[in-house]
C-alpha cells in the first residue's frame, strides 16, 4: 500500500505569519537612516556619563567589579572599637545589603548589567566599559526595533520612522546615557520577542530568543512576565519551544544560582521583601501619570496603539503578541509605589515601548486597508509623500521640543558630577579618613578606599559613638553631601557638632568636623 507524504502543519494551525516581505529600501532611504544612525552613535558618545553615582548606578558598578574578581560579596569597611547604637547598615554603601552576620557587603541588584560590564571591561578596560556597555545597547535598541518592524512585514520607511521615535524617545535617551538597567532591559526584550518571531520561518532562531529572554530576566527579573509575549511571538510548533527552553537555561542556571549563593535561596533577591510596594492603592495615581506622559513619550503617534483590538481577525497572532508585551509592563507597575512620582519613573515600564510603535504601525496599516486610503493617497504620489513626510517631521520636532524641556542630554554631565567631586576631594581628605555620606556612599566605595558611614542611619547619640571611636583610632571625619541631604543632616541634628565647608563641586559640598558640640 503507497504511503500518503505527511503534511506539514497549516500555518494557521502553527501560528505562522503568512504575510510576505515587505520591499527593500531604496537606497537614499537605507544611506539617510544609516547616516542617521552614524550621527546617534556620536550623540552618545558626546553625551554619555555613565559613572559610579547614585544607588542604581554605582550598585551595578560595585558589583561588576565583584564579578570580575569571581566574588559575590566583599567585606565592609569599619571603624574599630565603635560600641554604642549603631544599625546594620550603618557601614553599608548605597547598593548593598548587609550579610547576616554583618561583616560583608552583598550587591543587592540583578546580576545582568553587572555582567555586561565585567565583560566588557575584560576587553575595553574599567574607564570605557561602562559607557561602551550603554551605549551598545542604547544603539542596537534602535537597530532592533527596526529590523523587527522589517520583518513584521511593514515598509522601509515605517520601519525607520518607528526606530527613530524609539532612539528619540526623552525616556530612552535620559537612560541611555546613564548607567542604569532600563535601556539595556529594553534591548534585551525586544531581542527576545524579535528571535521568537524570527522562529516561525527558521526554528534555530529560537535558541537566540530563549537566551534573550533569560539575559532580559537576569538584567531585570520582573522581565519574567514578557514570557507571555514571547511564547506568543513562538507560535505553536514544539521545536521552537524546544529551542527557546534550551537556550534559557543558561541565564536561569546563573540566575537561580546566584540567588542561592548570594541571598540564601535560589528565588530571593537582593530587593528583600517587595510586597509592600505593589499595591492597588497606587494604581489611580499610577494610571493617571500614564496618561499625562504616555501621549507626550510615545508622541500622539503612538495612541494608534489604543487601536490595536481592530487587528485582531486580520492577525490574531501579531496582535496577541503586541497586546501582551505593552499591557503587561504597565499593568504590573501601576501597583508599584514609584510610579506615579514623576516622568522619569516610567522607565520601568520602557521595555513595552516598542511594542507601542509596532502596534501604531500595525494599526495604521488596518485603517489604510479598512478605509481604503490608497484611493486618495497612492504612494507613488510627491502630495502623498510631503504629507506624510510633513506630518513626520512634526512629530519629530514634538520629541525633540520635548527633549530640550525635559534636559534629557543633561543627565550624563549630572552624573559625572560624583567622579568630578570625589577626585577633588582626595587631596584634602587622608586617607585614613572615615567618609559620612548617604547618596554618595556607593560612588565613594566604588572609587576610593576610604571608610564610609551612612548619616541617614545616625541619630544624634548614634553619631557621638562615631565620634568617640574615632577619636580613639586618630580619624578624622568629613562628610560628602548633597544640597537635600545637608538640611537634613544639619536641621535635624544628625551630625551634632562643629563642621567647617572646605568647598561644592556642582552641588556636592565637602565638610571636615572640627569638634563636638553639646550633648543633643
Amino acid at each position: 500500500m503507497k504511503m500518503m507524504p505527511t503534511a506539514e502543519p497549516s500555518d494557521a494551525a502553527t501560528g505562522a505569519t503568512s504575510a510576505a516581505p515587505a520591499a527593500p529600501a531604496p537606497r537614499w532611504l537605507t544611506a539617510l537612516f544609516l547616516l542617521g544612525l552614524i550621527g546617534y552613535a556620536w550623540f552618545l558618545g558626546h553625551n554619555i556619563g555613565a559613572y559610579a553615582g547614585g544607588a542604581d548606578s554605582s550598585g551595578y558598578m560595585n558589583n561588576a567589579k565583584l564579578i570580575a574578581q569571581g566574588k559575590i560579596s566583599t567585606p565592609q569597611r569599619t571603624l574599630p572599637g565603635l560600641t554604642g547604637p549603631v544599625t546594620s547598615y550603618t557601614f553599608v554603601p548605597l547598593g548593598f545589603i548587609p550579610s547576616t552576620d554583618n561583616t560583608q557587603l552583598i550587591p543587592s541588584y540583578p546580576i545582568g548589567l553587572p555582567l555586561l560590564v565585567a565583560a566588557s571591561a575584560a576587553v575595553v578596560g574599567w574607564d570605557a566599559a561602562p559607557h561602551l556597555t550603554i551605549a551598545l545597547h542604547a544603539f542596537l535598541g534602535v537597530v532592533m526595533l527596526w529590523q523587527l518592524a522589517r520583518a513584521l512585514g511593514f515598509s522601509p520607511a515605517w520601519s525607520m520612522f518607528a526606530a527613530t521615535l524609539l532612539g528619540a524617545c526623552p525616556l530612552y535617551v535620559f537612560f541611555s546615557l546613564q548607567m542604569m538597567s532600563d535601556v539595556p532591559a529594553t534591548a534585551w526584550a525586544l531581542a527576545a520577542i524579535g528571535c521568537a518571531w524570527r522562529s516561525r520561518h527558521n526554528a534555530r532562531w529560537s535558541l537566540a530568543a530563549g537566551f534573550a529572554f533569560g539575559f532580559a530576566v537576569l538584567v531585570r527579573p520582573t522581565n519574567v512576565i514578557l514570557a507571555l509575549p514571547v511564547a506568543c511571538a513562538l507560535g505553536l510548533r514544539w521545536r521552537s519551544w524546544l529551542g527557546c527552553a534550551l537556550g534559557g537555561i543558561p541565564a536561569g542556571a546563573a540566575f537561580l544560582l546566584y540567588n542561592r549563593a548570594a541571598y540564601g535561596h535560589a528565588l530571593a533577591s537582593g530587593y528583600g521583601a517587595v510586597g509592600g510596594m505593589f499595591q492597588w492603592e497606587h494604581v489611580p495615581a499610577s494610571l493617571a501619570n500614564y496618561a499625562h506622559w504616555l501621549p507626550v513619550l510615545l508622541t500622539p503617534f503612538g495612541l494608534l496603539a489604543l487601536g490595536l483590538p481592530w487587528c485582531f481577525r486580520r492577525d490574531p497572532w501579531l496582535t496577541a503578541t503586541l497586546a501582551l508585551w505593552l499591557l503587561l509592563p504597565l499593568a504590573l507597575y501601576a501597583y508599584y509605589y514609584h510610579t506615579h512620582e514623576t516622568w522619569w519613573y516610567l522607565r520601568f515600564v520602557l521595555p513595552a515601548f516598542p511594542a507601542a510603535w509596532l502596534a501604531a504601525l500595525l494599526v495604521g496599516r488596518e485603517l489604510v486597508r479598512r478605509w481604503n486610503l490608497r484611493r486618495w493617497f497612492p504612494a507613488d504620489q510627491l502630495r502623498t509623500r510631503l504629507t506624510v513626510g510633513s506630518v513626520c517631521t512634526a512629530l519629530l520636532v514634538f520629541v525633540w521640543q520635548w527633549n530640550r524641556h525635559l534636559h534629557t542630554r543633561d543627565c550624563g554631565v549630572g552624573e559625572r558630577t560624583y567622579l568630578a567631586a570625589i577626585n577633588w576631594m582626595r587631596p584634602q581628605v587622608p586617607a585614613q579618613a572615615v567618609l559620612i555620606a548617604m547618596q554618595c556612599s556607593g560612588a565613594l566605595f566604588y572609587y576610593t578606599d576610604y571608610t564610609i558611614a551612612r548619616w541617614d542611619q545616625f541619630e544624634g547619640v548614634h553619631f557621638l559613638s562615631l565620634i568617640r571611636a574615632a577619636q580613639a583610632a586618630q580619624r578624622p571625619l568629613y562628610a560628602l553631601l548633597m544640597p537635600f541631604e545637608e538640611d537634613r543632616v544639619f536641621s535635624e541634628g544628625r551630625l551634632p557638632g562643629r563642621w567647617t565647608k572646605l568647598g561644592t563641586v556642582s552641588d556636592i559640598s565637602l565638610w571636615r568636623f572640627d569638634g563636638a558640640s553639646a550633648q543633643p
